[in-house]
């Protein structure tokens, strides 16, 4: 069982770069599951569907792109205020 509990730990800490503390809660209102279901796959009692790793690598590819508009954002007005 030891792969699914690996899995289990990225999950975790994803979850908690994309929502900090909060990130079972969160997470399971994300994906429409039960924050129970989101502890059993960071356990490695439950695999993680691809299902679940899709939209886990969306909400990913979601926060990338806001990072990079504020990054942007904050490039704009450092070179304006220059």
């Amino acid at each position: 069982m030891s792969a699914p509990l690996l899995v289990g730990r990225k999950l975790e800490e994803t979850a908690r770069d994309i929502y900090g503390d909060i990130w079972v809660s969160a997470l399971a209102k994300n994906l429409r599951r039960s924050k129970r279901t989101i502890l059993r796959y960071r356990d490695g009692d439950s695999r993680i569907p691809g299902a679940v790793r899709r939209a886990l690598l969306a909400l990913i590819d979601a926060q990338i792109a806001i990072l990079m508009q504020r990054k942007a954002e904050l490039s704009d007005e450092y070179v304006a205020d220059r």
